[in-house]
């Protein structure tokens, strides 16, 4: 999961703004080589990114609980087309556009192998970078993580779990902050619709108000080194 380690730091300019939120992180999660479609055109539009297993999109990824007890939950590259139910997937739209950037709102969930799922919001800004690659960043807004398959307790990958319950104490209001990266060739800063392009994904969550000093992303960036 290197790559998702280098697009937070290409973001993480603010390094010290997210140093205080670390220490409250309860999950984080990454997905590399998600599908990314973009339907729309320069007015505005919506982008998705979802698992996929065909031809060179071998989408990977990984949900850990960072709380105790601690546990990380697997995704192998291509995971989307097993047999199971596990999969992933972000909608952002892109409204507000200007020649560097946008603004988006939307949502994601991540479900497990047998259908649990973490769900929630996301809002933020699409910025348009260097050679090619387009950037958002934003906040995640009211995160439930849902017990909703085996009624287990557990979010299972295809190797590896967490305990569900307990993250954040008793009802908690969990938030968090995103990343994502696409890199496209020849469509300009969502100029023309375009798909099947790779898509990398990171976050963290946390279980208190405040993500917004997360824009920095710097502390999700050293705690996935730290497990690598």
């Amino acid at each position: 999961m290197k790559n998702r380690v280098l697009i937070v730091a290409a973001l993480a300019s603010g390094a010290g703004l997210a140093q205080s939120a670390m220490a409250d992180a309860i999950l984080t999660f990454g997905y590399t080589d998600l599908s990314g479609q973009y339907v729309g055109g320069v007015p505005g539009g919506t982008f998705t990114a979802r698992a996929s297993s065909l031809g060179a999109i071998q989408t990977s990824g990984d949900v850990t609980r960072l709380q105790s007890p601690d546990g990380t939950a697997s995704f192998p590259a291509g995971f989307e087309g097993g047999l199971d139910l596990a999969d992933a997937y972000f909608e952002i739209s892109v409204f507000n556009k200007t020649a560097f950037s946008a603004d988006g709102l939307g949502f994601f969930i991540l479900t497990d192998a047998d259908g649990d799922t973490i769900t929630g919001l996301i809002d933020g800004t699409w910025i348009r970078g260097s050679q090619g690659r387009t950037f958002f960043n934003g906040n995640l807004r009211n995160v439930t993580v849902n017990d909703n398959g085996q009624l287990d307790d557990q979010f299972n990958g295809n190797t590896g779990s967490f305990q569900i319950s307990g993250l954040g104490g008793p009802a908690p209001e969990l938030q968090g902050a995103l990343v994502q990266l696409f890199i496209r060739t020849g469509v300009g800063f969502f100029d023309q619709p375009f798909f099947n392009n790779s898509t990398q994904v990171a976050g963290e969550i946390i279980p208190t108000p405040g993500a917004a000093a997360l824009a920095g992303l710097a502390a999700l960036a050293g705690l996935r080194r730290r497990r690598k």
